[in-house]
């Protein structure tokens, strides 16, 4: 999504939340690598750990300026991660 500027766009029209759930490119990595549908296309190059790496590290930035919110997500169970959001959110209306 960060790298689509008309979505963007939308987002900042609707004045939506931002909530970016961060992780560690090494983690990150380990999911992509145990899924059972393989590298996605834009991961097929020579070297497909660093194209990652440097991927997530650029992405990773953009995400965090535009995110409204920040979860450090690497370790949480699911539900943890949805407490938070929540907790985070209801602050923020209030």
């Amino acid at each position: 999504m960060i790298d689509n500027q008309d979505a963007i766009a939308i987002i900042k029209k609707l004045n939506a939340v931002v909530v970016y759930l961060s992780i560690d490119a090494a983690s990150a990595w380990d999911r992509i690598a145990k899924s059972p549908g393989g590298l996605p296309l834009f991961l097929q190059t020579e070297n497909p750990q660093e194209t990652h790496r440097a991927l997530h590290e650029r992405r990773a930035a953009a995400y965090s300026q535009m995110a409204d919110i920040v979860i450090e997500a690497g370790e949480k169970q699911s539900e943890e991660i949805a407490a938070e959001i929540k907790s985070k959110i209801t602050l923020r209306l209030f």
